[in-house]
């Protein structure tokens, strides 16, 4: 005997409830992969362009640099220096001539004509470098050509009440073939 309730329709067919929930379980959990992966492209997009843009800029400023800033100092060889300013030995201290990485072509003005017309005051001093040591320092125009002073003077004490009277200790140390002091003048008070 046949029963309709019991067996369903002929010729029909479905998914039961469980089926379409898994199925749109997995079409959630692939629509959350994927929109993570899409939103993250635009800001990383952003950032290599970024990159790109500092790299570009970083590469624009060194060459910049480079070519109005050369890494070797114009030095003035020691054989066209005045023989006067010449110590008795090479100590490696070199005249450095910045007005030679100026440009030559009279048809540029790249330094104003007031800039280019040394004042009488700026010859006093020139600007030196200690090829030992890459120090680059200035010195009255005209002295020889020896590093500058690293002297130090100590004052000591033997006793630091003022009502008694101390005695003092000058200590001057000077290098060897460094300029030497002029003038050293010690005061001390009265009392």
């Amino acid at each position: 005997m046949f029963i309709p309730a019991l067996h369903g329709h002929k010729g029909q067919s479905g998914f039961t409830l469980i089926e379409l929930l898994a199925v749109m379980a997995i079409i959630g959990i692939l629509a959350g992969l994927v929109a993570g992966a899409i939103v993250g492209l635009g800001s990383q997009g952003q950032s290599a362009r970024l990159d790109g843009d500092r790299d570009s800029m970083n590469k624009a400023a060194n060459r910049f640099f480079l070519e109005s800033f050369p890494e070797e100092y114009p030095v003035v060889s020691l054989s066209d220096t005045d023989d006067s300013i010449e110590p008795g030995t090479d100590l490696g201290v070199r005249i450095v001539d910045f007005k030679a990485t100026l440009p030559q072509d009279p048809t540029k003005k790249f330094v104003p004509d007031f800039l280019n017309d040394i004042p009488d005051s700026s010859a006093l001093v020139e600007w030196r470098i200690d090829t030992n040591s890459g120090e680059v320092f200035f010195a009255n125009a005209g002295s020889l050509l020896i590093k500058p002073s690293n002297n130090v003077l100590d004052v000591e004490a033997a006793t630091r009440e003022p009502s008694v009277a101390s005695d003092h200790t000058f200590t001057l140390t000077m290098a060897k073939n460094e300029s030497a002091l002029k003038t050293l003048n010690v005061k001390v008070p009265a009392g």
